[in-house]
């Protein structure tokens, strides 16, 4: 029994996710008041990764007291048009908020702009009313050829620019360390959703488009990441390593002009 019991400890030791370095994917979080706050409204581009976690840590690490505070709704698959018809997104909509980062759906984004179109320009006059200031998420998928890429970002500057609201360029983000690593691990194994480098990167943009400029960060393990993080703490297995980190500084900044502060 005194085995089994040890043995249990060991197991939860190296499985256990250690405690969350911050909150999110809670709909009815109430943001703290001395923080920059966020809402990410999307699908699984938006949290695989914990992409909205991982911009209010990186934003908290790398500035000097200009905290930001990040809470997710997101649902798999989810359109704008689910996100509008949904309460709980609706009761986050009234609470206050500094931004409001809105994620369309791939197959709308690409093979429907319209209704994109449509969803977003119905979005953004809300956002505004609650006093804050709407973002787009410009997606990218590695499934798609490099003129289906250029199609869908050219359709997302222009949504963007009719409703006023600022482009945050993930994809260009992307493209870019793809051209300079074609084997980073900007995307999972099924070439959509983001992998680990692809998550720090568009945390690591959202954080610099919404607090301004960043320090130099360090080797990084993703926050909400799996599977066994605290295994790879003990070990000092980073999922960015230092000279990934600085490649994506550098290319983030490049960036920075569309959304920056």
């Amino acid at each position: 029994m005194r085995m089994l019991l040890l043995g249990l400890v060991v197991v939860a030791f190296f499985v256990v996710p250690p405690p969350p370095f911050v909150a999110s994917r809670f709909s009815g979080e109430r943001p703290a008041k001395d923080c920059k706050r966020v809402l990410f409204v999307g699908n699984s581009l938006t949290f695989t990764h914990a992409i909205p976690a991982n911009t209010q840590r990186l934003a908290n690490l790398l500035t000097n007291g200009r905290s930001l505070c990040a809470v997710e709704h997101a649902s798999p698959g989810a359109t704008l048009e689910w996100h509008w018809n949904n309460r709980d997104t609706q009761r986050l909509l009234e609470q206050p908020w500094d931004y409001v980062v809105l994620q369309e759906a791939s197959d709308r984004a690409y093979g429907e702009p319209d209704e994109m179109a449509r969803w977003v320009e119905r979005f953004v006059p809300s956002i505004r009313r609650s006093g804050a200031q709407p973002l787009l998420y410009s997606i990218m998928s590695n499934r798609w050829d490099a003129d289906a890429r250029r199609l869908l970002r050219g359709r997302m500057d222009g949504i963007a620019q009719q409703a006023s609201a600022r482009l945050v360029p993930v994809d260009g983000v992307w493209s870019d360390l793809l051209q300079q690593d074609p084997a980073a691990a900007i995307f999972e194994p099924d070439q959509h959703h983001p992998g680990p480098y692809g998550a720090y990167s568009a945390a690591l943009l959202f954080a610099r488009c919404l607090v301004g400029p960043l320090g130099r960060p360090a080797a990084y393990i993703l926050a909400g990441a799996w599977p066994m993080p605290t295994y790879r703490l003990l070990l000092g297995r980073p999922d960015v390593a230092q000279p990934a980190v600085d490649t994506a500084l550098r290319v983030v900044e490049s960036h920075a002009r569309t959304c920056g502060t």
